[in-house]
């Protein structure tokens, strides 16, 4: 997202989409500074922008599902809100019941080169959870995410061979060895829903998996060229289903890496990277048919989003029934590299939730 711009944009709730349509924007209190910088959507408890407010940051987790606990604060706004502030690209719909139920609001959209802000009118101190979506991905703004995929990016003409994705669409720096042996985690956030304990009943290997829930699908979230300092709970508790899963390994599978220099995107600098080290091809092998199994079963309820193997990757943003031929440099000859969405390590798909 580019810099924001400091003019106040009225009205481009027509102009940008027409799902938004009769949502008014917010009254002239509001100016193009009344949103945080580093804000992606922010939301105030009075009309015109005004009272306390609270923000969804440019990085993190998107979605608000319970805004009885919004944010890693945990703060109580259920019910209090009025007024939305949302960044250039970005898009906002709100629910009146938690994980996304109940009745929607209108789709906001921001549209314009700058923020845009909106009085809520019919949803007037009702919001109980919202989700949030890129202007070209709104389908992740509905009850259920998506029908299918944000669309990772094409490889660019550097790939020879276009069925291929190259690094910088996906994945990782180089480390100086992809296949082990591997440094430990990093450290982990105590208020972290996982530790490394055992699943609750109904969780672990060979549980029967339920329907989709409102996080689950294909979704690819790229990384960034930060380093997140520790690892998620979605990929530690992946590694915990793995130990159980009687796959044999010839180590621990690593999560959490930062470069000094990351000159790419690097889910093991963001923390939600498992490279899982089979105890041989064949294991591995065995891994990623258990994880392509059933239309992406596994894959769509634990949010995957890449796989890497042997050379061969898989995508949420282009899914195949089987691996293709990865032109990415760490091939991962002796290694499952295996990568998660957002959603998936933050623990918020039905794998982990168990709706």
């Amino acid at each position: 997202m580019g810099r924001l711009s400091t003019m106040f944009t009225l009205g481009l709730a027509t102009a940008a989409i027409g799902a938004a349509a009769g949502a008014a924007p917010a009254s002239a209190a509001c100016v193009g500074s009344s949103k945080d910088r580093d804000a992606k959507v922010q939301i105030w408890s009075d009309p015109g922008c005004a009272g306390g407010a609270r923000k969804v940051a440019r990085t993190g987790e998107d979605d608000r599902p319970n805004f009885k606990q919004f944010g890693a604060a945990g703060v109580d706004i259920d019910n209090d809100r009025s007024s939305v502030g949302i960044a250039a690209g970005w898009c906002v719909r709100f629910f009146d019941a938690v994980n996304y139920g109940g009745a929607t609001s209108n789709l906001y959209c921001a549209g314009g080169p700058g923020p845009s802000y909106w009085n809520l009118r019919d949803f007037d101190n009702r919001a109980t959870s919202m989700r949030t979506c890129g202007n070209q991905q709104r389908s992740y703004c509905n009850k259920v995410a998506g029908p299918a995929t944000t669309g990772e990016p094409e490889p660019t003409s550097e790939a020879p061979d276009l069925t291929g994705t190259q690094d910088d669409d996906l994945l990782e720096e180089q480390p100086p060895n992809p296949d082990g042996p591997f440094p430990p985690d990093g450290p982990t956030d105590p208020n972290d829903p996982f530790g490394e304990e055992a699943f609750p009943a109904g969780m672990g290997p060979g549980a029967e998996l339920g329907p989709l829930g409102p996080n689950d699908g294909l979704r690819f979230d790229r990384g960034t060229r930060r380093c997140s300092g520790r690892s998620y709970s979605g990929a530690r508790a992946f590694r915990v289903w793995l130990d159980e899963s009687g796959i044999q390994q010839r180590g621990t599978a690593s999560i959490y890496r930062c470069a000094k220099r990351p000159s790419r995107r690097d889910l093991h600098a963001n923390g939600r990277a498992i490279d899982v080290q089979p105890a041989s091809n064949a294991a591995g092998q065995e891994l990623v048919a258990l994880l392509l199994a059933d239309d992406f079963a596994l894959i769509r309820r634990m949010g995957i989003q890449e796989i890497i193997f042997d050379g061969q990757v898989w995508s949420a943003g282009k899914p195949t029934p089987l691996l293709r031929r990865y032109t990415g440099r760490a091939k991962h000859r002796r290694s499952v590299h295996i990568g998660l969405n957002k959603r998936g390590s933050a623990m918020r798909t039905s794998f982990w939730t168990g709706r």
